[in-house]
């Protein structure tokens, strides 16, 4: 597994939709 930086700060959901997406994306083995 690769290592990913996140910038999860700002918008009104954060960091909960960005995260979210981030584990879907490594869950689909997106790098």
């Amino acid at each position: 597994m690769l290592p990913i930086a996140v910038d999860a700060m700002g918008g009104d959901r954060a960091p909960g939709e960005i995260l979210a997406g981030a584990h879907q994306a490594a869950e689909l083995g997106i790098p």
